[in-house]
């Protein structure tokens, strides 16, 4: 999920950044899980409270992908 909003129809101001990154890796709960639908019809979830398939998170993930990358709050990644 990246932070990036769009800005609204008459002038409202965008927010968040098109490189930054936050979510998580998770276990999938096996229960309802359907295979994710690619294309344009794609819906995927704008917020992590819409996640429905979560057995247990595994790793918080942050950063931005053209600066460092965190898992945990441990930088894996970064550019300097």
């Amino acid at each position: 999920m990246n932070t990036y909003k769009e800005g609204g129809f008459f002038g409202g101001a965008a927010s968040g950044s098109r490189t930054e990154i936050e979510g998580v890796i998770y276990e999938v709960a096996n229960k309802d899980n359907t295979p994710p639908k690619f294309g344009a019809k794609q819906s995927l979830p704008e917020v992590m409270k819409d996640v429905k398939d979560i057995k247990k998170k595994l790793s918080r993930v942050t950063g931005s992908w053209v600066n460092k990358i965190m898992f945990d709050d441990k930088v894996y990644w970064d550019i300097d």
